[in-house]
């Protein structure tokens, strides 16, 4: 769910308890959204289109974003096909995305970016999964703000590198370079 429609859900929420005389307790206890839910099409090759859920830390009380409920904020991603999970620390949402099997072990490789509430800076996080495991294999330093596909970041792909493209912060100014990431092996 995006943040805009959970705040509109959020507000409308707020704002019909107030109608109804409803204490603002309550209201933090009823109106939680905590699983965003991405398709990522069909990951290991079996037809069925594929799903990530993200599941996010509760907020104390909604006032105060980043104060999140049994002491950190932390994310797990779960998928449709697979038990393995993806735990991170130091995040309240992430997005999942598939950017095909560049090891060919018959299953699509995923980018993953944490979010935090406030900054447009991040890490573009490259997973492969091996034996219900998922490895992280790589990471770049991205500017997250901008809203395109993740898989934009990959300019050169061959049998053994992923080449992406970095944010950098160069003599004061935002700059791009290149960086290889080593493809794990089947």
């Amino acid at each position: 769910m995006t943040k805009s429609l959970l705040l509109f859900f959020l507000g409308f929420g707020f704002w019909s308890a107030a109608q109804n005389g409803t204490p603002k307790d309550t209201i933090t206890q009823v109106v939680q959204f905590d699983i965003k839910k991405m398709i990522l099409g069909d990951m290991n090759g079996d037809t069925i289109i594929d799903t990530a859920f993200v599941k996010m830390p509760h907020y104390t009380n909604e006032e105060t974003w980043g104060d999140c409920r049994g002491g950190g904020c932390e994310i797990e991603i779960s998928f449709s096909y697979t038990p393995a999970k993806i735990q991170l620390s130091n995040a309240v949402d992430a997005g999942v995305e598939a950017i095909g099997d560049v090891n060919h072990d018959g299953f699509q490789e995923i980018i993953v970016v944490p979010g935090w509430i406030i900054g447009c800076w991040g890490q573009y996080r490259f997973y492969t999964e091996k034996d219900t495991q998922w490895n992280e294999f790589g990471r770049a330093n991205r500017y997250i703000c901008e809203e395109e596909p993740y898989a934009n970041c990959i300019v050169k792909r061959t049998k053994d590198y992923l080449t992406v493209e970095e944010d950098i912060i160069k003599n004061g100014d935002q700059a791009k370079q290149k960086k290889k990431l080593k493809i794990p092996k089947k």
